[in-house]
C-alpha cells in the first residue's frame, strides 16, 4: 500500500529491458538496490518491470555496463498527469475547487448510524439528538459526543449504556438497553392466579395457594384457577387466614377460530420486454434533475436502485446517484378454481397459525371448512392447542382489625 502511494505522487514507469545479458542488468540492478517491481521475463527473452522515476536514472549506468537497451512502455503518477494538463489552467482551477469542495463536505456529518436500539423508537432517538445538534449536515467540530451521551443517559431510562463515534462523515450511536422491569408481582407479593382465555382444564398441579378448579372443568377469562388465600389450623380447631404469592402448573385446552375469504379472481402482473431507465442526483434531499421525465406506461412498476457517493465506507457524502428503471407490465384477470382455492385457504390458516400463536403452545388440531360464495371461498378454521392458562394477578390482603 505505502509503495502505490509513493508511485501516486511521486511517479513510476514500466520499462522493457532488451539485450544479450538481461540477467546480468537484473542482478547489477538488484545489487545497487534498486526495487524492480512486477518483474517478467517475455517470451522474446525480454524483461519488464516496475520502477520509480528515481530508479529509472539509475539504471543508465546498468544499461552502459550490459549493453542493454532500457525503453519506457508505459508511465503513471501525479507528475506525469500534471505535465500533461500543465497548459490547461480550467482543468486545473476546476479540479483545485473540487479538492477544496470535497475537503469542505467532509468537515460535516451526513450519516447517522444507531445500532443497540430495540424498545426505543430510533426516530425518537434521532429526533431527540437532531435538537441537541447532531443531525445530517452538522459540523463535526460542533459536536461534542461525551455531553451527548450524558444527555442521552438523562433523558431516557431505559439506556443503560450510549457510546457516540466520529468516523469521517459518519456518526454511530452505539448504546445498550436496561433490563425491562417485570410485569408480574414479586415473589413475596400475595397473587392469584386466573385463566387467561376461556378454555377446558386438563391437569393442575399446585405448588402454593388454594386450588379452586380441577382437571375436565371450563373456565372462563379472568376465573380464579388457583387463590393465594389460604386457611390454616382448622385441624387444631383454630383457624386464621394466610396469604400468599400462589403458584400452580396449569395445562389446558384452548379453542381458536379463524375467518377469511380467498377471491377466485386475482390480478396477476404480465411485464412486457418494454422499460424505461431514468437517472436522478439528490443532494441530501433535493432533487437536482433539470426536467420530470415522462412514463409512457399506463400500468408500469417502479424500481430504485440508490448508489450515496463518498471516499470509502467511512466518508459517506450528501450525495445519492440513483437509478429509477420504469418496467411496464399488463394487468391480466386470472381465475381460481375452488379446489385450489381451499388448497390456497388450507395453506393460510396454517401459516397464520404459525406467525400468530405463541412458540410455546402445543397445537393438537386444525378443522377446516369451506363455505363457496359468489366471488370468494370462505374458510373457517378452528385450531386446538394445549397451552399454560395460569396469569398472575395481584391483590391487596385486608387490613387485620385491631
Amino acid at each position: 500500500m505505502l509503495l502505490s502511494l509513493r508511485d501516486a505522487l511521486c511517479g513510476c514507469v514500466t520499462v522493457e529491458v532488451r539485450g544479450f545479458s538481461v540477467e546480468r542488468f537484473i542482478n547489477l540492478a538488484a545489487y545497487k538496490g534498486l526495487c524492480l517491481r512486477e518483474l517478467i521475463r517475455m517470451e522474446d527473452g525480454a524483461a519488464r518491470f516496475r520502477v520509480s522515476v528515481k530508479g529509472f536514472r539509475s539504471l543508465r549506468e546498468c544499461t552502459r555496463k550490459t549493453r542493454c537497451k532500457a525503453r519506457i512502455v508505459g508511465k503513471a503518477g501525479l507528475p506525469f498527469l500534471l505535465f500533461r494538463y500543465r497548459r490547461r489552467s480550467v482543468l486545473a482551477l476546476g479540479a483545485a475547487l473540487f479538492v477544496c469542495a470535497l475537503y469542505l463536505l467532509t468537515s460535516f456529518v451526513w450519516v447517522i448510524d444507531i445500532e443497540g436500539a430495540v424498545r426505543l423508537e430510533e426516530q425518537s432517538l434521532r429526533a431527540f439528538l437532531a435538537a441537541e445538534g447532531l443531525a445530517p449536515g452538522a459540523r463535526k467540530s460542533e459536536i461534542a459526543p461525551r455531553m451527548l451521551e450524558q444527555m442521552l443517559l438523562a433523558e431516557f431510562g431505559d439506556i443503560a449504556f450510549a457510546h457516540i463515534q466520529l468516523t469521517g462523515t459518519r456518526a454511530v450511536l452505539r448504546m445498550a438497553e436496561t433490563i425491562p422491569t417485570p410485569t408480574q408481582p414479586a415473589a413475596d407479593d400475595p397473587c392469584d392466579l386466573v385463566a387467561r382465555a376461556d378454555g377446558l382444564i386438563l391437569s393442575i398441579v399446585t405448588s402454593r395457594g388454594t386450588p379452586m378448579v380441577k382437571a375436565g372443568d371450563v373456565v372462563r377469562a379472568g376465573d380464579i384457577l388457583v387463590s393465594g388465600t389460604m386457611q390454616y389450623g382448622e385441624e387444631y380447631g383454630v383457624q386464621y387466614t394466610g396469604y400468599v404469592h400462589a403458584q400452580a402448573e396449569i395445562n389446558a385446552k384452548l379453542y381458536y377460530e379463524l375467518e377469511f375469504d380467498v377471491p377466485l379472481s386475482y390480478m396477476e402482473k404480465q411485464f412486457t420486454d418494454r422499460r424505461r431507465i431514468v437517472y436522478s442526483l439528490y443532494f441530501g434531499k433535493k432533487l437536482l434533475r433539470p426536467y420530470d421525465p415522462a412514463i409512457p406506461y399506463v400500468h408500469y412498476e417502479k424500481m430504485l436502485f440508490p448508489t450515496r457517493l463518498g471516499l470509502g465506507s467511512e466518508f459517506p457524502l450528501p450525495i445519492v446517484w440513483q437509478r429509477e428503471e420504469y418496467r411496464e407490465f399488463v394487468p391480466t384477470t386470472v381465475m381460481r378454481t375452488v379446489e385450489q382455492a381451499e388448497l390456497l385457504g388450507a395453506e393460510m390458516a396454517k401459516n397464520r397459525v404459525l406467525r400468530e400463536f405463541s412458540v410455546d403452545a402445543a397445537f393438537t388440531g386444525m378443522e377446516l371448512s369451506f363455505m363457496e360464495l359468489p366471488d370468494a371461498v370462505r374458510v373457517y378454521a378452528l385450531i386446538t392447542t394445549v397451552e399454560d392458562i395460569a396469569s398472575e394477578r395481584s391483590f391487596q390482603p385486608p387490613t387485620p382489625v385491631e
